[in-house]
């Protein structure tokens, strides 16, 4: 196995241990048996402990994120409502890799009792999403939404992608996010149908 691979693997290992346990319940005794690591190694590779460690998976996360569902925006062989659909089945294929979870909205949601360690983090992911709301919010004004209307529905995207997520949780049903998006990006794969037609 690569370096690359060999750290890939690591990254998971902690990513689905910090979702399941969250930053607090996660501790680095958990961490390193998840990992299969020992402490020392753990800390070799975070020197600087769970707040380096978590700052470092959520921008891998945020990369694979992109990587799967927001680069979709920015194939100029896509039109927007295709563009959009292909967002949707990007989120689709992260959500089903992480047994409908996500650790950005873990991360967001939590309420640390070493708020300082985990506050650069929550910041981090804010900052993405309100991006990441911007690129989708561009796309729906190319389709011809006025700007505010088109800010309103990017933020109303990403509030039904993770509600469904939240849904799912709620209902102990990982497989609620992907019927839901599947939805989602067949109304907008019927809308870019007809637009062309």
């Amino acid at each position: 196995m690569t370096m690359q691979a060999e750290r890939e693997t690591l990254n998971e290992s902690l990513i689905r241990t910090f979702i399941r346990y969250g930053y607090d319940g996660a501790s680095v005794r958990l961490l390193a048996a998840a990992s299969g690591l020992s402490k020392a190694s753990l800390y070799h590779h975070f020197p600087n402990g769970k707040p380096a460690m978590i700052a470092s998976l959520a921008r891998c996360q945020i990369a694979e994120l992109h990587q799967a569902a927001f680069a979709h925006l920015h194939y100029p062989d896509a039109g927007g409502f295709m563009a959009l659909s292909n967002v949707c089945r990007g989120f689709a294929s992260y959500f089903l890799h992480y047994n409908g979870r996500c650790l950005l909205m873990a991360l967001t949601q939590q309420h640390s009792t070493n708020p300082e360690e985990l506050a650069p983090t929550q910041d981090l992911i804010r900052r993405q999403f309100d991006d990441w709301t911007a690129q989708l919010s561009e796309r729906l004004v190319e389709i011809g939404r006025k700007p505010k209307r088109a800010a309103r529905e990017a933020q109303e995207l990403l509030a039904t992608i993770y509600g469904a997520c939240a849904m799912g949780r709620l209902l102990d049903d990982p497989a609620h996010v992907q019927r839901s998006l599947r939805r989602l990006a067949k109304s907008y794969r019927l809308a870019a149908e007809k637009q062309a037609s």
